[in-house]
């Protein structure tokens, strides 16, 4: 079979070919033309970003005969053979997980290469080894023979040990922005003379989601025939809904068209279009517009999408129901219905709305001035239920505790791991935590500070899950507490008074409900 399909016959063979990944190339080639090659790398990011690809050519260029400024000459007999060079050994940790499968990797490493300078072992997937292989490969990847280099590939660097990320040297793949992508299947398409629309070649860059191997693989697909491709065959094809599908669906439940939203609903099921691809495309278009606020572009109230926003994150967790994209109609419909409590265009509610949220950020900020002084003592608050009062402790013991040890290293170093974790974290707390920032911490503890009550409060009611992600992508052990910008500077004067005046902040035992939730999200309902 003569034909090859376009990710392969498009693969890169040198690194100026690799697409959207300079930063990566850049210290890879520098690294080689300076000498300072590491025994150990380990490639992360999402699929079809170009990691299997940049290890084969890393492989390609060590054992050239003839390198030239950090590139293969693609002349000699090394660079010619690469695919068949024997010294080249993939494997797929997916399907040779054991410890077997390892050890054989350890006893080979002993034997010296056949015909190259270096065995290169590339190892994808690298994250599927159980432990006990993982511990097996420890202290040859720590130490192997002077000819020997290690490529590992992962899409879920939080899986990898530590272990093993402090024995390689870190690449991080980025997703490829839409644009490169589209300028790189235009060349494509005319190279091949496939006959597409340019919204639809947009289309598909949008919906590969960063990954170029994806972006090649739906073109191949919708050019089997000679007639024009258009954006309405990318989604019939691969039923996907486009950005102005999902802005006129915005806009129906924004202008409470309720039989307009139901027939939308009803044709993404119909196409068998995945639930969480349309909760995907409604978070990130009202992101754009809680962006666009922000910017001042557009106008509206930023708190008001949010809302919207968090009751879709719910969706995320659907699990034994057999059409989701019921629960996701009511959803909608809710806020149809009752669209003047959730988007602009009802002034008098909206002040109601935000005066709400105002009266609860000063009870909270009341609270704090009252009781961050007494260290030692947290004095019990009336209130109607439990749950409020555990929330209230929460709050302020966590606050308290922050500041036993806090100091602006810690803050520095905070700092650097959040901003990795929320490259990396769930969609589900993505939009969530894209406003906040991390204003004090310490070994053990760090607070986040929002624009808004309303947001820390839903922060606060997912902290559990947050705290999870957070120490396994950065392996810490780290507690949040999620607060609003008006009551940390209220927090932060307090934190200054106490230290002019030399009172002590002492560990405080943290306050458990029975049923091990922080917040119960009933409370930090807004409307």
């Amino acid at each position: 079979m003569d034909y090859k399909v376009l990710y392969r016959k498009y693969r890169p063979t040198c690194f100026d070919e690799v697409i959207g990944q300079e930063y990566t190339i850049k210290m890879l080639k520098n690294s080689f033309i300076n000498n300072k090659l590491s025994h150990a790398f380990i490639f992360t990011g999402p699929r079809g970003t170009g990691k299997t690809s940049t290890a084969k050519l890393l492989a390609k260029l060590v054992n050239c005969e003839n390198p030239i400024d950090g590139k293969p000459c693609n002349k000699c007999d090394s660079c010619l053979n690469i695919n068949d060079n024997p010294d080249v050994i993939e494997i797929d940790a997916a399907s040779n997980t054991g410890v077997d499968n390892i050890r054989e990797i350890i006893n080979n490493v002993k034997i010296a290469p056949s015909f190259s300078k270096y065995k290169v072992y590339i190892i994808d997937e690298v994250h599927m080894l159980s432990t006990s292989a993982f511990n097996a490969l420890l202290l040859t990847l720590e130490e192997p023979p002077k000819n020997i280099i290690f490529i590992l590939a992962t899409t879920e660097i939080q899986s990898v040990p530590i272990t093993i990320l402090s024995r390689c040297q870190r690449f991080d793949f980025s997703r490829i922005s839409p644009d490169i992508i589209f300028n790189q299947l235009k060349k494509v398409s005319e190279i091949e003379g496939i006959k597409i629309e340019d919204d639809a070649i947009r289309e598909i860059a949008e919906i590969s989601e960063g990954g170029m191997r994806d972006a090649y693989s739906i073109l191949d697909q919708v050019s089997k025939s000679d007639k024009l491709i258009t954006v309405s065959d990318i989604n019939d094809n691969f039923g996907i809904i486009s950005k102005a599908n999902i802005n006129e669906l915005i806009n129906d439940v924004i202008n409470g068209n309720v039989q307009n939203v139901i027939n939308k609903l009803a044709d993404y099921s119909k196409s068998s279009t995945n639930y969480i691809v349309v909760v995907d495309k409604i978070i990130e278009l009202l992101n754009e517009k809680v962006r666009n606020i922000k910017l001042g572009n557009e106008n509206g109230d930023p708190i008001l999408y949010k809302n919207l926003v968090f009751e879709l994150l719910k969706l995320y967790n659907l699990k034994n129901i057999n059409n989701p994209y019921l629960i996701l109609e009511v959803t909608l419909l809710n806020y149809c219905n009752n669209s003047q409590n959730y988007f602009p265009g009802n002034n008098s509610d909206t002040e109601k709305l935000q005066e709400k949220i105002q009266k609860n950020d000063k009870a909270v900020e009341k609270d704090i001035v009252e009781e961050v002084p007494k260290i030692k003592e947290i004095e019990e608050i009336k209130v109607e239920n439990k749950e409020e009062k555990i929330c209230s402790d929460f709050v302020r013991v966590r606050i308290n505790n922050t500041f036993v040890e806090a100091n602006k290293s810690f803050k520095q170093a905070m700092i650097n791991n959040y901003k990795d974790f929320l490259k990396k974290v769930d969609n589900i707390y993505k939009n969530m935590l894209e406003d906040s920032t991390i204003e004090v911490a310490s070994d053990k503890y760090a607070i986040i500070v929002f624009e808004h009550e309303a947001t820390a409060n839903v922060a606060n009611s997912n902290i559990l899950n947050i705290e999870e992600q957070f120490n396994n992508i950065v392996n810490q052990n780290i507690k949040f507490v999620c607060i609003s910008k008006d009551l940390w500077n209220t927090v932060a004067e307090e934190f200054k008074k106490n230290i002019k005046n030399k009172i002590k902040y002492e560990y405080i035992e943290e306050i458990e409900d029975s049923s091990n939730e922080v917040f119960d999200t009933s409370i930090v309902e807004v409307v």
